[in-house]
């Protein structure tokens, strides 16, 4: 869509920005059949800005884009609560939802879950296409502090 200007508070990083605009002002963009296709990334005219950027850190009068990002799915290991399953995980779901669907098939309590990649927690507005994930890296759905 062009021409479109969206004030967000300047505290808010480009990947809760990316969250807030899918549905907004660009689709959520999936198949027929609900499998969903990519996730969206706001950059400039070059490509997508590092997700941890602020809005507050960009200039005013430069235009941002929403840059797609495709849902490869690859067959990752990942460690549920301490069971080690293999399963195709979306690359360009948001962790919260990729959180939420490991919730979900495990049966897991309702409380919170956070999703770490080699030991590092990552952000719900992430997706995992944002980070540099191997064949040898480590995933894992484990409790997380309350709110």
């Amino acid at each position: 869509m062009r021409g479109h200007r969206q004030r967000l508070p300047a505290d808010t990083t480009l990947a809760q920005a990316a969250h807030q605009l899918v549905g907004v002002l660009v689709p959520l963009r999936c198949a027929p059949d609900g499998t969903l296709l990519g996730w969206y990334r706001l950059g400039n005219e070059l490509g997508p800005l590092p997700v941890d950027l602020t809005v507050g850190e960009l200039d005013d009068e430069e235009t941002c884009f929403l840059h797609f990002v495709e849902n490869r799915a690859e067959w990752r290991s990942i460690d549920v609560d301490g069971h080690r399953v293999w399963q195709r995980i979306g690359l360009a779901v948001p962790i919260v939802s990729l959180v939420d669907a490991f919730a979900m098939q495990f049966g897991l309590a309702d409380e919170p879950w956070q999703l770490s990649l080699d030991g590092v927690v990552l952000d719900d507005f992430h997706i995992l296409a944002d980070h540099d994930v191997t064949e040898q890296s480590q995933l894992a759905i484990r409790r997380g502090a309350a709110g």
